[in-house]
């Protein structure tokens, strides 16, 4: 769907076919729009194959799946018998209790020596030999 500041909502590209309908260059037309060619002569073929519902928005899902995957098929646990399971967008966990899976990931990214660093046991505890560079 179109915004309304587009350069063609539904009734620009009226306005644009019937400029081109009176004759003018799809080239000149597309110029004064703001648009490519390409784009003017989309519009043009529509608008001649499908009259002004040609000009309306209209998905761009694709019409056909030729290579589309089967549903999912599963077991029924108690009958042993295949039904047709549900399409999930993702699999949901839930736990007893809040915090019952927790995961952290810890990278060591400062050369930190093992048992802390200064700011758990200050700057003047190490020795001036161990403090690097």
């Amino acid at each position: 769907m179109s915004h309304g500041n587009a350069r063609l909502t539904p009734p620009g590209r009226l306005i644009m076919v019937q400029r081109i309908g009176s004759g003018r260059a799809v080239a000149h037309v597309a110029a004064e729009m703001g648009i490519s060619r390409t784009t003017a002569w989309r519009w043009w073929r529509r608008f001649r194959e499908h009259g002004p519902a040609g000009l309306v928005d209209r998905s761009s899902v694709a019409r056909s799946h030729p290579r589309r995957t089967a549903a999912l098929r599963e077991l029924d646990p108690v009958t042993g018998t295949v039904i047709r399971a549900r399409r999930r967008s993702a699999e949901r966990y839930e736990h007893d209790h809040p915090g019952s899976l927790i995961h952290v990931d810890v990278k060591k990214l400062g050369r930190i020596p093992d048992g802390g660093g200064w700011r758990l046991h200050g700057r003047g505890e190490r020795p001036n030999r161990k403090r690097g560079l």
